[in-house]
């Protein structure tokens, strides 16, 4: 699923504007902002530390999707510097690996998950496999 990524400075402005702190109703905010490309929704995808991730389409700005995260002990995070990149990382890779939307936040979630659990900001790499299969992940967390 193509999708349109994009930071804008001004968007920090939108919890201000609308006196709201709810993460749902910021990202339908700024999925409903205007923009050039017009053929494929806007997605916007909020995390939020240990709080669930939110995903809003411009398509439904109404109907956000909540993802839970991976929980890690407290005992277990050693550095949460690089957990944000690692997301973005490990959820570009699964997009242009071909992995769904749903797939991709798992990926993201998968990586920083992992690298809170690690010094990760000193020069210590993740490695994320070419040929992760998600399926067998989540049936391993499952179980």
């Amino acid at each position: 699923m193509p999708c349109d990524f994009g930071i804008l400075l001004t968007e920090a402005l939108v919890p201000h504007i609308h006196q709201t702190d709810d993460l749902a109703v910021i990202a339908a905010e700024i999925a409903s902002l205007p923009k050039q490309n017009k053929f494929r929704p806007r997605i916007v995808i909020i995390t939020h530390g240990a709080d669930p991730t939110i995903v809003v389409s411009s398509d439904a700005p109404t109907s956000p999707k909540i993802y839970p995260i991976i929980p890690v002990a407290t005992a277990d995070i050693v550095d949460t510097n690089g957990a944000g990149d690692s997301f973005a990382g490990g959820f570009l890779g699964a997009l242009v690996l071909g992995k769904s939307l749903d797939e991709a936040i798992e990926g993201g979630h998968r990586l920083g998950a992992m690298c809170i659990r690690q010094v990760c900001a000193h020069g210590r790499s993740l490695a994320f496999p070419l040929t992760y299969n998600f399926a067998d992940w989540r049936s391993a967390q499952m179980a």
